[in-house]
């Protein structure tokens, strides 16, 4: 398989913070359009530390992924016939320049990896209901992106 570094379609949006007597307000996210964004679901997951999840795929849904606590590596592949084009987006609750989320829209394989010696909580909002039939988890050997690439 061929692995090529380049842009997935995906886009990290940053976050902002802003500073008040008794600490930090950190926003994820703003409709830019102000129009009530109309999310559908909004649900925490964890991962432990020095672990890996995926790869997940939505043919549908668009994920909106952020950091509620820990850092976080996404990587993200679009395939094409013959190969797949890979995007890394490094996510970190405590840094001003990589907090944010990602928006993952349909059909492009993401893995979730955890480098850190503590456990991360990731938060997941979408625009759209879950609906099984449109997702898929894909072992993480079946694509042997990590084989080749260490993030």
């Amino acid at each position: 398989m061929i692995f090529l570094e380049g842009k997935t379609g995906c886009e990290f949006i940053l976050g902002s913070f802003y500073s008040n007597t008794k600490g930090l307000v950190k926003k994820i996210y703003k409709d830019k359009n102000e129009i009530q964004a109309h999310i559908k679901e909004l649900y925490f997951s964890e991962l432990f530390e020095n672990q890996t999840k995926g790869w997940k795929l939505h043919s549908e849904q668009t994920q909106n992924l952020t950091i509620a606590w820990g850092s976080l590596i996404i990587v993200t592949l679009k395939k094409f016939e013959d190969y797949f084009v890979y995007e890394k987006f490094y996510l970190d609750f405590n840094n001003e320049k990589k907090f944010g989320f990602v928006r993952i829209p349909p059909n492009i394989y993401y893995s979730l990896v955890q480098k850190n010696s503590t456990k991360s909580l990731i938060l997941n909002f979408t625009f759209s209901s879950h609906d099984p039939r449109e997702s898929k988890t894909i072992n993480l050997d079946d694509i042997p992106f990590f084989k080749y690439y260490t993030v």
